[in-house]
């Protein structure tokens, strides 16, 4: 069994039951009580966003990254694994998709061969192997999501005046 979150970070209101649709499809049997609990992007005028944990399969992050990224939205999928090992997927309709393994602190980690492959393509050129690094890690990909990730519509928000 895996278990995980999605995020969908910014969407029209015309696609949340396409949306969620393509979840149950993409979970199956283990769809049942998943819901999304939409609510305004501040930093996306007139899309929403959404986040729910979900439990299916060994692989099912996969399977609901490649349901979603059909729709060209901002989303993250997160899986983890018994062994407290996972997976982290980040789509921007601008980059694409991002994959990253990751350890249990939720840590991305590059392999070896892929560090490798980095420096013999990038050897002499400290600037362009950073850049690449950076890739490897997702940096593209939490630098275009992290606006969406901290904005709050305080308008929902309880604020306590006097604490005592």
């Amino acid at each position: 069994m895996a278990r995980g979150m999605v995020t969908i970070h910014a969407a029209q209101r015309a696609l949340h039951l396409h949306l969620e649709w393509a979840i149950g499809r993409a979970l199956g049997g283990f769809s049942e009580g998943f819901d999304l609990d939409w609510e305004a992007q501040p930093a996306e005028a007139g899309t929403y966003r959404a986040t729910s944990e979900w439990e299916g399969p060994q692989g099912a992050g996969a399977m609901l990254a490649s349901a979603l990224r059909e729709w060209s939205i901002p989303f993250e999928v997160t899986e983890e694994s018994e062994s407290g090992h996972g997976i982290h997927y980040m789509v921007t309709p601008e980059l694409g998709l991002f994959t990253g393994r990751t350890d249990a602190a939720g840590s991305v980690l590059v392999d070896e061969h892929r560090i490798h492959v980095a420096f013999a393509k990038y050897a002499g050129d400290a600037e362009a192997l950073a850049e690449e690094f950076g890739r490897l890690l997702g940096v593209p990909w939490d630098a275009a999501l992290e606006p969406m990730r901290h904005a709050q519509d305080l308008s929902r928000a309880v604020w306590m005046h006097r604490a005592g």
